[in-house]
């Protein structure tokens, strides 16, 4: 009993700092509704000459990159992917000087991405790393963003998918593909983000009495179409690691197909773009009549825009680059209630 006493408490402390740490964050980057990351340095004639951008990590931040290159590629319009290092480090000619790599580590040390971003060096691409600066992969790499090594545990999707963020604006910001205003909008956007995850205290009950009915299913899928599908991923490999429940993700498109026949299942569908609603809204209807233990993800408006009136826990509303921030927040405050 105290060892779980002292694991929640642990988790609930690393939640709370993540608004501060965010907000720390942004303030090194944003001056004047403008991205300064001293530490990388872009020219413009080089993004627009780019074919391909990279980004590659292990474990959680495998994930985070993967939520992440799907939004970036529509910021700087540069084709993205998302390459888990240990397939990277086995390419040859992949990546190359046209390539640029984005090093996604929380640890700085992670042999498989360390040796990814060496062959990457090698073979001439740029590689920015994301990462603690005391690291092998930090001292490595002449351009990179420095993470904040107290945000562990819940914390890290927070912090690297939001670095991730500040980075792709900064380089649509360089290339010229959005404009000014907007990327002053975005900016402003994520500075009020940080006060949007210090959740209420009726949102926070909201939230744990979410998290108590989680806990009561043996088995938890989740789920989500695109971004949502890879932080479906990541809250999946979090729920494994802190609660004793059994926990997967399966794309939208296949869940009900793959979890129809389960006993004592929960489906939790993940909903952060409102512009997927058209394609994905069937398929979460069809979950919900024939996969009644369902419970919905996402935000006020785009429950309203999409009609959801049960079996749905919201959250406030940002833009959809930024919501998977706030969803992956509340998320895992209804991990910690089922650590209970």
């Amino acid at each position: 009993m105290n060892e779980i006493f002292e694991l929640t408490s642990t988790l609930q402390e690393e939640l709370n700092e993540v608004p501060n740490i965010l907000k720390q964050s942004l303030n090194e980057f944003i001056h004047k509704d403008a991205i300064k990351i001293q530490q990388v340095k872009l020219r413009k004639k080089y993004l627009q000459n780019l074919q391909t951008i990279i980004i590659t990590g292990s474990g959680a931040s495998y994930h985070t990159a993967n939520t992440m290159a799907r939004n970036a590629e529509l910021i700087y319009d540069i084709p993205t992917y998302a390459i888990h290092s240990k397939e990277l480090m086995n390419t040859r000619g992949i990546p190359d000087r046209n390539t640029l790599v984005i090093a996604l580590s929380k640890t700085g040390n992670e042999n498989d991405t360390v040796f990814a971003v060496k062959r990457a060096m090698r073979n001439g691409a740029k590689v920015i790393a994301v990462t603690v600066k005391d690291s092998e992969l930090g001292a490595m790499c002449k351009n990179y963003m420095e993470l904040n090594e107290q945000c562990e545990g819940l914390c890290e999707f927070q912090e690297e998918y939001m670095m991730l963020c500040v980075l792709s604006l900064y380089m649509g910001a360089k290339a010229g593909t959005v404009p000014k205003l907007n990327i002053s909008l975005c900016l402003k956007l994520a500075q009020m983000l940080t006060g949007k995850l210090s959740f209420s205290a009726l949102s926070k009950k909201a939230i744990n009495e979410a998290g108590s009915y989680i806990s009561s299913f043996d088995n938890i899928v989740f789920t989500g179409y695109s971004s949502d599908g890879s932080l479906a991923q990541y809250m999946a490999q979090k729920y494994r690691e802190y609660t004793s429940k059994p926990a997967f993700a399966v794309p939208i498109y296949e869940a009900e197909e793959n979890c129809m026949e389960l006993e004592k299942t929960l489906i939790i569908p993940i909903l952060s773009n409102n512009a997927h609603l058209p394609l994905i809204m069937p398929m979460v209807n069809s979950i919900k009549k024939n996969c009644p233990d369902t419970l919905i993800f996402t935000t006020q408006s785009i429950a309203q825009e999409g009609e959801i009136k049960d079996g749905i826990l919201t959250v406030e509303d940002s833009i959809p680059l930024l919501n998977p921030i706030i969803l992956s927040q509340a998320m895992c405050q209804a991990l910690i209630e089922g650590t209970n």
